[in-house]
């Protein structure tokens, strides 16, 4: 085992006191492969278990990184699951990043981003870092195979992205008191959680093709517990030869996240035919929205609503005679999106009649009997407005048929420029 230098002792203190201030637990870092993440608070312990010694005594960050996973973790079945960090992103480990649609935005960039976010903060709430001082982490470099040089400033801009909506949600610094009391629940979880010993004897209930000879199995226990399986199928024996636990959860929700997930990541298609989001946007401002992002109450259209090829075409037509150029950005349809989503009002008030085929009064009957929600105003007009920023690495830019990130798309363009530049 490794020795922990008088420095490193001294980091752990301070996380230790700003967490739990002078009561116990304590927390212990120890090199002991066997027990990774071990928490043993029969002794008032945490005990972080780093799996190799190598760079141990220089530094902390594997610990306080595994805190931060799980500060986005949810509690259910935390015995089970190595600190609940099975969560639904669980096998985005490093070897499965580069298959993923990564860089900008996929699922697991993102979600380890925000880990990093909450990873900072634990060391800013500590005092060894300031709230700016934002490292440009250097396992980015595993996040996607290429364009490897990029990753660090896509990354970093993600992590500043997840601290600023971590603060808009615990303004004031209220972020400190949710690392607090995250961590004070866990001995009373825990022992709650003892007493719900699972029973072996769960029941297939489903089966899902994610493509890639991948399938997601589903199974259910007579205690109510969920467990959710990624299985390979071999093309010869047609049987499966490889399966990994990822989610056991007494929360369908959960289950249902966890396929929403899953089906995202192993989704074949080409971005242009999975479900997204439009905005109709002109070339002039592209290097604007790739430095801030879609603003608050930016419209989109549904690319699923039957008449999304005609309202592109009219808004651009809208640009042209503006005498702009018009151009096609979009944003993956995910149930996490529509969440900062809200109905487009004004085209329920007066609706492009010409474009979708209803008139002003079809549409405002249709609307009065429905429960007015983003995705009612979706099926009905085909579009609706964002409540919230929407980051640029989320960005993809639709041009003749082919789909580019924004961000590589301006960095293109503005290296370029800066050629045609030198060479006069």
């Amino acid at each position: 085992m490794s020795e922990i230098s008088e420095e490193i002792q001294s980091e752990i203190h301070k996380i230790q006191t700003a967490i739990f201030g002078d009561s116990e637990p304590t927390i212990e870092i120890v090199s002991d492969p066997k027990n990774p993440y071990l928490v043993d608070w029969s002794k008032k312990k945490i005990n972080f278990s780093i799996k190799s010694d190598y760079g141990l005594p220089n530094n902390i960050d594997d610990a306080v990184h595994e805190m931060a996973h799980y500060m986005i973790a949810s509690v259910d079945g935390l015995h089970t699951s190595s600190w609940g960090m099975k969560n639904p992103y669980f096998f985005w480990d490093g070897a499965r990043f580069s298959p993923i649609p990564a860089p900008n935005g996929a699922p697991a960039s993102n979600t380890e981003a925000k880990v990093w976010a909450w990873q900072h903060l634990i060391y800013v709430m500590s005092g060894m870092r300031e709230i700016d001082d934002v490292d440009k982490r250097p396992e980015a470099r595993w996040l996607d195979d290429s364009p490897k040089q990029n990753m660090l400033d896509i990354v970093d801009g993600m992590i500043r992205g997840h601290i600023a909506d971590i603060q808009k949600k615990f303004p004031n610094g209220t972020w400190m008191n949710e690392i607090k009391r995250k961590f004070s629940e866990i001995p009373y979880i825990l022992e709650y959680e003892k007493t719900q010993v699972i029973k072996d004897d769960f029941q297939q209930v489903s089966e899902t093709h994610l493509g890639f000879n991948v399938y997601l199995l589903l199974e259910h226990n007579s205690q109510g517990w969920f467990q959710s399986i990624l299985a390979h199928k071999d093309d010869e024996t047609n049987e499966y030869d490889g399966y990994h636990t990822h989610v056991i959860t007494r929360s369908p929700e959960r289950v249902q996240a966890f396929v929403r997930a899953a089906e995202t990541v192993f989704d074949e298609r080409p971005f242009i035919q999975r479900p997204h989001l439009i905005s109709v946007s002109s070339k002039e401002n592209l290097e604007s929205i790739s430095e801030t992002g879609f603003n608050p109450y930016t419209y989109f259209i549904d690319s699923m609503h039957p008449s999304a090829k005609e309202l592109v075409e009219y808004y651009s037509e809208c640009l042209e005679d503006e005498g702009k150029t018009p151009i096609v950005l979009a944003i993956e349809k995910q149930p996490g999106l529509l969440k900062i989503m809200e109905p487009d009002y004004p085209s329920i008030d007066e609706p492009i009649s010409t474009v979708i085929g209803l008139s002003d009064t079809a549409v405002s009957s249709a609307w009065q009997q429905t429960k007015k929600t983003t995705e009612e105003c979706l099926s009905l007009v085909g579009s609706c407005r964002s409540k919230e920023t929407i980051p640029s690495h989320k960005i993809v830019i639709l041009e003749n048929d082919t789909e580019r990130y924004l961000t590589e798309y301006v960095r293109e363009l503005k290296n370029k420029r800066r050629q045609n530049e030198m060479a006069l």
